[in-house]
């Protein structure tokens, strides 16, 4: 049985530069029409109007911008306690779908590790070494090293970059980095659920 041949490296390059500028494309779009995307009342709003798929846009614009992530994890805390009319289930939704966008938005990283010593020239000599030390990771544990990552509050975004100038296979990437980012944004989601409920009738705040 012959095996299939792998798209030449360009050709794979090209088609990361057109989703991720797809993606910016959306994302400007998104937040010119939500300028108060990341408010409690701006949030409440998109969920309102635009139901899960408000919170999977909102996860890959706060998951697209290097090293300075916007509060997704705090936003899907906050919106657990959200009725989207699925009863216990509505945190596992809310979870599932944050976390691949938060995945869609990591790929910003692994693009620019893509581009190889012209996208790390401006990190900082200490960033450097960091990914030294996680490319060590992946070449050990790989597809569980990225998975267990993205579960954890570690810089993702340079775990991407290294997995990016290792020429870490796309899919696998995408895949591991999707898995940790659900299992992390579905434990948020469920924390918040089961506690702001608590933690309101504590201190006597209405949710």
């Amino acid at each position: 049985m012959k095996k299939l041949r792998k798209l030449p490296y360009f050709l794979q390059y090209l088609i990361a530069c057109v989703i991720f500028f797809a993606i910016l494309f959306l994302v400007y779009t998104f937040i010119a029409r939500n300028p108060n995307i990341f408010s409690r009342g701006g949030m409440e709003q998109i969920l309102h109007t635009y139901g899960f798929l408000g919170i999977f846009i909102m996860a890959i614009i706060a998951n697209a911008t290097l090293f300075f992530p916007l509060p997704i994890d705090a936003a899907v805390y906050l919106l657990a306690y959200f009725d989207f009319g699925f009863g216990v289930f509505n945190p596992a939704l809310l979870g599932l779908f944050a976390g691949i966008g938060s995945a869609i938005g990591e790929i910003s990283g692994y693009i620019v590790g893509l581009l190889g010593r012209q996208g790390i020239r401006k990190l900082a000599r200490s960033e450097v070494r960091k990914i030294h030390r996680i490319q060590e990771g992946m070449y050990k544990y790989g597809f569980a090293f990225i998975a267990l990552t993205a579960m954890t509050p570690f810089p993702f975004d340079l775990v991407g970059i290294a997995a990016g100038l290792m020429k870490f296979e796309p899919k696998k990437f995408f895949l591991a980095c999707m898995l940790g980012k659900i299992a992390r944004c579905v434990l948020i989601a469920y924390a918040g659920f089961f506690s702001l409920s608590f933690l309101a009738a504590v201190f006597g705040v209405n949710i």
